[in-house]
């Protein structure tokens, strides 16, 4: 089973970028054994507000993003950043929640892929990074040094000192 967090921070309109997260959201959350989170910070923030009159023609991101809460993916929108934008909790899209960075950290923990999309404007830069290797972690319990010299012992696998 894969795990992917999905971390958009771009403003619902005026770029694609937030609009064709949601879609691969919700794409990936469709196939079997895929288990999807999407966190919203920054301008993204206003992706999860309720009520967005677009005109005809536009793509609705809060239709975009039911979809992927109809999938049963997690959405959580950054608090500060809600409260900079002026979004109160009763205007989020019913199954989005207020979050933290305490609980991104835990996502991204949780996470064996992080999507990142990168932009730079006026550069014709584009850049989808997401590619995460698992990680072993180490615990050092002792160091020691000896004096002389070590040659390797192919069939030991083991240094030991020169004579």
């Amino acid at each position: 089973m894969s795990k992917t967090l999905f971390i958009l921070n771009d403003g619902p309109y005026g770029t694609e970028r937030s609009y064709n997260g949601l879609r691969l959201a919700g794409t990936l959350s469709k196939v079997e054994g895929e288990k999807v989170h999407v966190f919203l910070i920054g301008d993204a923030a206003s992706c999860a507000k309720s009520g967005q009159k677009v005109p005809e023609g536009f793509y609705n991101l809060q239709l975009m993003l039911n979809k992927v809460l109809r999938a049963g993916c997690p959405v959580g929108v950054c608090g500060t950043c809600m409260d900079a934008r002026g979004i109160s909790d009763a205007e989020l899209i019913e199954g989005t929640h207020r979050s933290t960075m305490a609980e991104l950290t835990d996502w991204t923990s949780w996470a064996d892929k992080v999507i990142v999309f990168k932009y730079h404007s006026k550069t014709r830069y584009r850049k989808k990074r997401g590619h995460r290797q698992h990680f072993t972690e180490v615990e050092i319990t002792k160091i020691s040094a000896l004096r002389g010299d070590f040659r390797y012992l192919s069939e030991g696998k083991h240094f030991v000192r020169s004579q």
